[in-house]
């Protein structure tokens, strides 16, 4: 098994939380630039680093509203159970895929509602998905280490049609490549004489350090405008409101460079301490 099985429900918040700092099969269509991918790469990023919820539109709406009806309608054809399940990555913890369903044999299932008819239309005449959806598919096939997918999409008509998708290995090396580009040149970008470190765990901390800083920097800006504020409010003098205080406070701060060079002293070299330290720089814009 390549894979292990998150208990977390699908939607809920914790689901959210858990999907930060994450390559989920939702967005890598986006990831590697596929055709009719939702999102750009940028946005993608964005994403990836919870700067805003995940994209949804009316279609992917409809396809939550009606995803028990497909599943009913799939179970009833095969005539077996098909549970939702949450997957991450045995061989790459930054990879999980929320599944629509899963069998008995190992068959997973992704359900779609096409409510202008398009990926209907496309299942059904070239039993096959569009780009955008073969690429979540052969993600989930490759994070689980799966061999095939029932794609069933149903039509505003509640008419269903489905194929089989089978794991695509070349496809999957492809569609790997182009999600390690993706994360050099949108989520790590290092591009230096830096040493790369490419391992799955300094990608995580990179994503999620990046992630915070992102979330907590307008937070911080913010807080500071408001301090500011109450400050002014205060208009010199000594003043409480519910648990904050404004008071005076004197310093005396001493320019020692300014000092030594007016005197024209020079500090003795045994009086010269210095240490290297690391420090971490996390570039704009990221």
């Amino acid at each position: 098994m390549k894979y292990k099985i998150i208990e977390l429900k699908q939607g809920s918040k914790e689901w959210l939380e858990f999907r930060k700092g994450k390559i989920t099969a939702s967005i890598v269509a986006s990831c590697i630039g596929e055709k009719g991918a939702f999102l750009s790469k940028e946005k993608a990023k964005e994403l990836i680093q919870g700067l805003f919820e995940p994209y949804t539109n009316k279609a992917m709406q409809k396809g939550r509203e009606y995803e028990e009806l497909i599943r009913a309608k799939m179970e009833f054809i095969i005539g077996k159970d098909i549970t939702p399940i949450v997957i991450q990555s045995l061989e790459n913890e930054l990879f999980m895929a929320s599944l629509d369903g899963i069998d008995d044999k190992k068959t997973i299932y992704e359900f779609k509602y096409s409510s202008n008819n398009e990926e209907y239309e496309q299942v059904l005449k070239f039993k096959k998905p569009s780009p955008k959806y073969y690429a979540q598919v052969q993600f989930q096939l490759f994070v689980g280490g799966f061999e095939k997918c029932v794609f069933a999409v149903l039509n505003e008509n509640d008419d269903l049609t489905y194929c089989v998708v089978k794991s695509d290995k070349e496809y999957q090396d492809f569609m790997l490549r182009k999600i390690d580009e993706f994360i050099k040149d949108y989520l790590v970008n290092q591009k230096s004489d830096y040493k790369e470190l490419d391992d799955t765990h300094a990608k995580e901390l990179a994503l999620e350090i990046i992630r915070l800083e992102s979330t907590m920097k307008p937070i911080k800006e913010k807080l500071e405008a408001l301090k500011k504020e109450f400050i002014e409010l205060a208009n010199g003098e000594k003043v409480k409101c519910l648990d904050i205080s404004v008071y005076p406070q004197n310093r005396t701060t001493i320019d020692y460079k300014g000092f030594l060079d007016f005197t024209k002293l020079e500090i003795p070299k045994e009086y010269v301490k210095q240490s290297t330290s690391m420090c971490l720089k996390i570039k704009k814009g990221a």
